[in-house]
């Protein structure tokens, strides 16, 4: 399991335990012993510890452990770092992942008081179980302040707060265009505060890059907050000749399972915003893919009129260069685009039925 593991073949690894439970249930009517047990739960967290070098060659005692991925969260404004602690803090506990928090200033009046607040947010995360470290500087270019710090700790991760003027005009530009540009990693663009109450992490599903990552996102939100991972997609419509969604998102809930270890819950919607806002009325928080046109189309018109119509914040997220651990190596399914309105939306989006290739 372990040997699969460190070579990439995180399923195949799985699929040894359970054959090997298997075979211990019915051959000598015993479970699995605690440390199979434990290594199966390690791989599913795909915990770091996993990949030692120093492991497997029996190096111990102290022996530098290996260094944890990392979430690279970045803010201008001392009053959103809490909103987005709220989606890193989940993520970084399960798999592991050390906490790199960043205060951008533009000059140094507010230094000071800068650092004294992360070390604050420091101290917290670390009573929670979370490492962190944290730095407040002045710059004057933070879309590629936030880029090479992304870059120098290889995170999974690049997590922003958007700029107010993203849901008024729905355009990404300046600073945020940075980094959804030049970013290795995924990119996570949060608007609006998250609350602290209950309810399902809801995600529109359509079986393209970006919302492969953006599921995989939500699906460890989902299982380290305990809560539910809705998947949104759209009904058959047979004046078109399309059908339904369901069996995409039941290939999407079998990955899920396989990677996250959580069983998702399937909602099919007519096409459209209103569909979507209808399925995500009682979301704690809606994570949505972002479209490749961004460059061109900004947030898109239908993502825009979610997110300004939904009670729930909304988390937008562009896939980076690493592939999502849940995408399959291919899948050829085809469906309707989830929030592909009639109304609004461009023509190519209007005719959107794709067969879809994401990365392995």
């Amino acid at each position: 399991m372990l040997a699969l593991y460190r070579s990439g073949r995180q399923a195949e690894a799985l699929s040894v335990y359970r054959e090997t439970r298997s075979l211990l249930v019915d051959e000598l009517g015993i479970e699995p012993g605690p440390a199979l047990r434990e290594l199966e739960k390690a791989i599913l967290r795909q915990d770091p510890e996993l990949s030692s070098r120093a492991q497997s060659s029996g190096v111990t005692g102290a022996a530098r452990p290996p260094r944890q991925r990392a979430i690279v969260v970045v803010t201008g404004e001392e009053d959103r770092l809490d909103d987005l602690l709220a989606v890193a803090e989940p993520l970084a506990v399960e798999p592991a992942r050390e906490l790199i928090l960043a205060r951008f200033l533009n000059d140094d009046s507010g230094l000071t008081a800068a650092n004294a607040s992360l070390a604050v947010h420091r101290a917290t995360l670390a009573e929670h179980g979370v490492f962190a470290r944290v730095a407040a500087y002045t710059t004057v270019e933070p879309g590629s302040d936030a880029v090479l710090l992304a870059t120098q700790y290889d995170a999974d991760l690049l997590l922003v707060a958007a700029p107010r003027s993203v849901l008024e005009s729905g355009r990404l530009d300046g600073d945020l265009a940075d980094m959804l540009e030049h970013a290795p990693c995924d990119v996570a663009v949060l608007a609006g505060g998250v609350n602290a109450l209950g309810g399902p992490i809801v995600t529109p599903f359509g079986g393209v890059d970006h919302d492969w990552s953006a599921i995989e996102i939500a699906a460890w939100l989902a299982r380290s907050l305990g809560t539910t991972l809705r998947l949104v997609g759209t009904e058959a419509d047979p004046a078109l000749g399309k059908r339904d969604a369901s069996r995409l998102l039941a290939r999407a809930s079998l990955l899920v399972q396989q990677v996250v270890g959580i069983v998702t819950e399937p909602v099919l919607v007519r096409a459209g915003d209103e569909g979507v806002l209808e399925a995500a009325r009682d979301a704690r928080l809606l994570v949505i893919g972002l479209s490749d046109r961004w460059r061109t189309e900004g947030i898109g018109a239908s993502r825009l009129a979610v997110a300004l119509g939904a009670e729930a914040p909304t988390l937008f997220v562009r896939s980076g260069l690493r592939p999502s651990g849940v995408a399959p190596n291919e899948t050829l399914t085809r469906f309707t685009w989830t929030l592909a309105s009639q109304h609004g939306a461009s023509p190519e989006d209007k005719a959107h039925t794709v067969e879809a290739t994401p990365n392995a």
